[in-house]
């Protein structure tokens, strides 16, 4: 028997593949099925340098209502001052080399 491939996005929700777009098959065509997951959306959007300086610095004695004290004193937007501290880290990063994430992978 011969095969082919076809390859299409899928949401899998209440026990069913469901394809994003329109597919080219016959109804109740049976088919095998290899399920790869996409890499997280997310990924390249993510500021990974704070992630991995929150986990170095971060202290878990500071309780929320602290933090939420300390924001709440930041002038204008906070989109504006994590944009400028990212750039900052850019410039002259603080974390030593073995905790900045390799990117170009």
């Amino acid at each position: 028997m011969e095969r082919s491939a076809t390859q299409f996005d899928a949401v899998y929700e209440n026990g069913v593949l469901r394809p994003l777009e329109p597919v080219a098959l016959p109804e109740h065509e049976r088919l095998s099925v290899i399920v790869s997951r996409l890499a997280d959306p997310l990924a390249d959007v993510l500021d990974w340098d704070a992630h991995e300086l929150a986990a170095v610095e971060g202290d878990e004695s500071v309780s929320l209502e602290a933090v939420q004290a300390a924001l709440s004193k930041i002038p204008g937007s906070m989109a504006d001052v994590v944009s400028t501290e990212r750039d900052e880290r850019k410039r002259s990063p603080r974390l030593p080399s073995k905790f900045v994430r390799d990117r170009s992978r």
